[in-house]
């Protein structure tokens, strides 16, 4: 867990910066952050291509080693599933961001809120795949939340990034 925590703080601390600054400094980490999100938003959309390994079988491979068709189909669709949840942060940030639109909801800005829907979203996405996995895979020995992190968490970016499939 000693690993986690400097990741952790660094994403309060722009959390903070996203919620709490003004002016060009807001403009710069909002812009930073829509690009950001491009880049991410890229890597898995190209992963999903004909030919490429979907980003989450990448992971999926890397943690286990040897998948199934039903496993490569499953994590297919939880590539489809992050990239849905990345499409509507995106587009969200785009609207705000390059339209000035505001997202009012009885009577509150919810605007500087978007990156707090996307860590909510993420960790919805995150644990919620862990306990349809146990669903979809009920003949698979079941993992704990913290396991779960600690297997993903031992898997190097890296490696995603270099990954080549082996047929």
């Amino acid at each position: 867990m000693k690993t986690l925590f400097f990741p952790a703080l660094v994403l309060t601390a722009i959390l903070g910066i996203l919620l709490f600054a003004d002016g060009w400094l807001r403009y710069s980490v909002q812009t930073a952050s829509i690009l950001l999100f491009l880049f991410i938003y890229g890597l898995f959309i190209q992963s999903l291509r004909p030919g490429q390994t979907p980003l989450i079988t990448r992971y999926a491979i890397l943690m286990q080693a040897e998948l199934t068709p039903r496993d490569r189909h499953y994590t297919r669709g939880v590539t489809w599933a992050w990239v849905i949840l990345l499409s509507l942060i995106l587009l969200a940030k785009l609207w705000s961001g390059l339209f000035d639109g505001r997202w009012i909801l009885l009577g509150h800005d919810l605007t500087d809120y978007i990156e707090v829907g996307f860590f909510l979203g993420s960790t919805a996405l995150f644990v919620g795949e862990l306990y349809l996995r146990r669903w979809v895979f009920p003949e698979k020995p079941p993992e704990t939340l913290l396991q779960f992190i600690g297997k993903t968490s031992q898997v190097s970016l890296k490696d995603i990034w270099q990954f080549k499939p082996t047929k």
